[in-house]
């Protein structure tokens, strides 16, 4: 018996939810999409093995047998039909994307209006389209601005071409600068997008932020550039200058990262303007926001203080779950670590409360586990608070770094300096790919254990100038060490 359990058709099958298995059968149905009965009669014997498509019976021979009663097996002429069923699900995947993508399937009518000369129904509805399109996007949508200024772009060079060669028609200066500089609008928001995405991997990795093409071209469209465009831009349309103004500033502080000035300026500029941008928008935005910070100096900014700011502000504007409700564990992780840094137990139990139960993307139990452990640590049960952080099973590197320094803070809470040095020692251990990886990552957590290692020493016997150097070394985040240094000081100091 050949299972069929890893057939590429059976992939596709077990990633369609039983509503889009129920409607892949009425596209199969159709004779617009498929002319072959035998291809509807396979499918629904395939789908009889939903949702888990596999086991004994999930074979070759069996389906064969099922589907063609009587007839003997026939190896060519299944895998011929197999392999129909997985172009025909591919299309439908296709058609079910621009189903849902409205905007799409407006552009792609009006072009077709335009180019066929359907007349009044053509001009109706370009005056439709361009009359939504210059009210803005609605805040609540999922639609994407670069997608927004860009069909703008294609649907505004169709009607330009056609009305110049079938009724010898230009469109005005105010109007044709607007339709031009609409899909500079668009390339600039990706190149700020893929800008943020090298920026991001390059602040936790060994990827060089200078060689990649995105910050290549930003640089030389924001050397000035784009400041002329965005004069130009406020005599035509006050909307499409500030969205792209947004963008610039943006930009800005991501070519000079670490300005605070221009960081500011940005998060102005963004909060000022929120209603202009969809919820896919306003996400990326402030993702964008969120990377930037971390190259904020961190001794004049409290920079985990501030990422809890941005979560808040994400969480206000619903953007910072997906569509279907749920939140990356990434994320999850990374604003109960920046609670914890600030010691805001509270705050650890409020996002806990609300977004815990909706977290996905890591091992079963993990996000509870290091929930409690948090928690835990925050009643100062730090034997508990060890316990749990100890079951996580396999967790994700970057979360792991976290891990040692967690345990190495229950430690010192314990006054267990022999496992403390038995946990500083295993640092030597970390992996070379490690610290190539992640660098940043590799080098906090040298600091957070060497701080932790001072702290013992002061506690045994106090030292004025080590409690100096600590205190002068520390950045604002580090909120846990700067109270634990204060607690070793004598009171006579």
């Amino acid at each position: 018996m050949h299972s069929l359990a890893n057939n590429n058709l059976t992939r596709l099958l077990k990633a369609l939810s039983d509503d889009e298995l129920k409607r892949f059968e009425k596209f199969l149905d159709s004779p617009y999409h498929n002319t072959i009965a035998n291809v509807r009669k396979l499918f629904r014997e395939l789908r009889k093995h939903a949702p888990e498509f596999s086991g004994e019976s999930f074979s070759r021979e069996n389906i064969w047998k099922c589907t063609f009663s009587g007839k003997e097996f026939n190896y060519g002429v299944l895998k011929n039909l197999l392999h129909e069923l997985t172009v025909l699900c591919q299309k439908f995947l296709v058609a079910e994307s621009v189903e849902v993508n409205k905007d799409l399937k407006e552009k792609l009518l009006i072009e077709q209006l335009i180019v066929r000369n359907a007349g009044n129904l053509s001009a109706k509805k370009q005056r439709e389209y361009w009359k939504k399109f210059n009210s803005g996007i609605r805040p609540e949508s999922n639609q994407c601005l670069q997608e927004y200024y860009f069909y703008a772009s294609e649907i505004f060079w169709k009607e330009t071409f056609f009305n110049k060669t079938n009724h010898l028609k230009i469109p005005g200066e105010s109007e044709y600068f607007l339709g031009t500089t609409y899909s500079t609008i668009a390339f600039f928001i990706l190149i700020c997008n893929e800008y943020n995405n090298a920026v991001a991997d390059s602040s936790a990795s060994s990827i060089m932020l200078e060689k990649q093409t995105p910050v290549i071209i930003a640089r030389a469209l924001n050397s000035g550039f784009m400041d002329e465009i965005l004069k130009e831009l406020r005599i035509h349309s006050v909307k499409d200058y500030r969205i792209l103004d947004t963008y610039v500033a943006l930009n800005k502080a991501q070519i000079h990262a670490g300005d605070s000035e221009l960081f500011y300026e940005f998060r102005t500029r963004l909060i000022e303007n929120a209603a202009l941008f969809s919820k896919n928008d306003l996400k990326d935005l402030y993702n964008n926001l969120s990377s930037l910070l971390s190259f904020l100096n961190g001794y004049e900014v409290n920079i985990g203080d501030e990422m809890l700011n941005n979560f808040d502000l994400m969480s206000k504007f619903g953007i910072l779950t997906d569509h279907n409700g749920r939140l990356g564990s990434m994320y999850y992780y990374y604003y109960l670590v920046c609670a914890f840094r600030n010691l805001k137990f509270k705050r650890v139990e409020e996002i806990a409360d609300k977004y815990l139960s909706v977290t996905e993307g890591d091992s079963a139990g993990n996000p509870e586990n290091f929930t409690s452990a948090l928690i835990a640590f925050g009643n100062s049960e730090y034997d508990q608070a060890l316990s749990r952080i100890s079951q996580m099973k396999q967790p994700a590197r970057y979360i792991d770094f976290f891990i040692r320094e967690f345990r190495a803070c229950c430690f010192y809470e314990l006054d267990a300096e022999e496992y403390f040095e038995r946990e500083y020692t295993s640092l030597h251990s970390l992996r070379k790919d490690y610290e190539l990886q992640f660098p940043k990552l590799t080098k906090e957590l040298k600091f957070h254990f060497k701080a932790v290692r001072d702290l013992f020493k002061l506690r045994k016997q106090f030292d004025v100038v080590l409690q100096r150097e600590m205190s002068a070394s520390l950045k604002k985040s580090r909120v846990w060490i700067t109270s634990k240094l204060l607690e070793v000081q004598p009171e006579s100091v």
